[in-house]
Parts: structure tokens; sequence; C-alpha cells
């Protein structure tokens, strides 16, 4: 992608696709689209890409959060493409794309 267009640019676009994909979500887009802004977002992605893995455990602890904004935030990452799909009990795959979203927001 061109440094003028980056999958980044439209979160809206890539919230809306994964809130249709998914059947019986119940985070609407717009809750996530509040995550995506929420001033501590860009510190759970960090934490994210610094750890390896990432639950809402560790971003409750790291930001000193509640569950719900955690859990919001785990969303809206796995809807951007930051992080894998849920295993079950174990921690969350964090994604290259994750140290990419870094990037970008720190331009």
């Amino acid at each position: 992608m061109s440094d003028t267009q980056n999958k980044f640019d439209n979160p809206e676009a890539l919230i809306d696709g994964y809130v249709s994909r998914q059947s019986g979500f119940s985070a609407s887009g717009a809750e996530l689209m509040k995550a995506i802004n929420d001033e501590k977002f860009i510190d759970a992605v960090d934490a994210a890409v610094r750890s390896g893995s990432v639950g809402t455990a560790l971003i409750q602890r790291r930001l000193r959060i509640g569950y719900g904004r955690a859990a919001y935030m785990i969303d809206a990452m796995e809807a951007l493409g930051l992080i894998g799909a849920p295993k079950r009990l174990q921690p969350r795959e964090v994604l290259p794309a994750a140290a990419e979203y870094l990037l970008y927001k720190s331009k």
C-alpha cells in the first residue's frame, strides 16, 4: 500500500465488515469505534505487542481499567486484524499488523 493509502485509514469499514461476518456478535460497530477512539487504545495495542499475546486480564492489569472496557478493546483489535481469534482460554496471538498499526498511529 502506498504511504497515502493505508488499510487503517478507514477503521469504520474494517469494523463494519467484521461485525457483519460475526454471527451472534454482541458488540455493535459503534461500541467498537468507541473502543478504538478510547484514549487508552494505543496503550492497549502497545501492551499486546510487547507481550506477544493478549487477553482481557492483561489489558485490565496494564491499563488499570475494568473488564468491559478491556473486552471492547480486545474485540476492536480483532476487528482491525491486530490480533487473532479467541482460542478457548488461551491468550490471543498478536499479529504483525499490530506493530504496523502502532507505526501508523505514530505518524
